[in-house]
C-alpha cells in the first residue's frame, strides 16, 4: 500500500503541488477578503465614532463659551460689589472719625464739668448748671 502510494505520487507530485498551491491561494484569498470586510466594518464603526465625537466636541465648545460668558458676569458682579464695598469702608472710616471727635468733645466737656470751680451747691443750681450744660452740648 505504501509503494502504490509513492508510486502515485511520484508520477503526479507536479499536480499534487499545484492542487495544494491552488487550495492554499484560495483559502488565503477567502482569508483576505474577509479581513477587508471586518475592516470595512470598523472602518464605519469609526466614523460614527468621529462623528458623534465631533458633535460631543461642539457641544463642549459651546458649553465652555456659555461658561466663560457667566464666568464674566460673576466677576463683574464681583467688582461691583467690591467698589460698594470700598465706598462703605470709607463710610465707615467717615463715621468712625466724626464719632472720635464727638468722643473727645464729649470727653473734654465732662473734665469742663468735673472739675469746674463753680459747682452747684443746691438742687435748683444743680438743674439750672445742667440746663445750661445741655445747650451748650446742642451747638
Amino acid at each position: 500500500m505504501l509503494t502504490l502510494i509513492l508510486q502515485f505520487i511520484k508520477k503526479y507530485w507536479m499536480y499534487i503541488i499545484t492542487i495544494i498551491a491552488v487550495v492554499s491561494f484560495v483559502f488565503h484569498y477567502v482569508g483576505l477578503k474577509n479581513k477587508i470586510e471586518e475592516l470595512k466594518e470598523i472602518n464605519i464603526d469609526l466614523k460614527n465614532k468621529v462623528s458623534t465625537l465631533e458633535g460631543q466636541i461642539t457641544a463642549c465648545q459651546q458649553a465652555n463659551e456659555t461658561f466663560q460668558n457667566e464666568i464674566q458676569k460673576f466677576n463683574q458682579s464681583i467688582s461691583k460689589w467690591s467698589e460698594a464695598s470700598q465706598k462703605q469702608l470709607k463710610e465707615f472710616d467717615s463715621l468712625k472719625n466724626k464719632i472720635t471727635s464727638s468722643q473727645a468733645t464729649i470727653a473734654s466737656r465732662v473734665k469742663e464739668i468735673i472739675n469746674n470751680p463753680n459747682k452747684p451747691q443746691s438742687c435748683e443750681d444743680a438743674i439750672k448748671y445742667l440746663i445750661d450744660v445741655g445747650k451748650g452740648l446742642s451747638q
